[in-house]
């Protein structure tokens, strides 16, 4: 809030986390087992998934989209 004024009492809940190696293996059944765990999480979910993994440009653009994505959808639910 001290950096945003604007989200004074209105920011719930965040959790970002910064794992220590990254990276995927894009084994030959990657993009069918992407597609099956992105369909399994529950759409109207208040915890969301964004992504690299569920783009098809470059990893930033894919993770930057997937992202605003996801505050979109949730802004326009919540």
């Amino acid at each position: 809030e001290q950096y945003f004024p604007e989200v004074a009492s209105k920011f719930l809940f965040a959790s970002l986390t910064r794992w220590p190696v990254a990276g995927y293996l894009c084994t030959p059944d990657f993009g069918p087992r992407t597609r099956k765990l992105e369909a399994a999480w529950p759409q109207d979910a208040r915890v969301r998934l964004a992504s690299d993994l569920f783009g098809v440009a470059g990893p930033m653009e894919s993770a930057v989209a997937s992202g605003r994505n996801t505050a979109q959808f949730l802004l326009a639910k919540y």
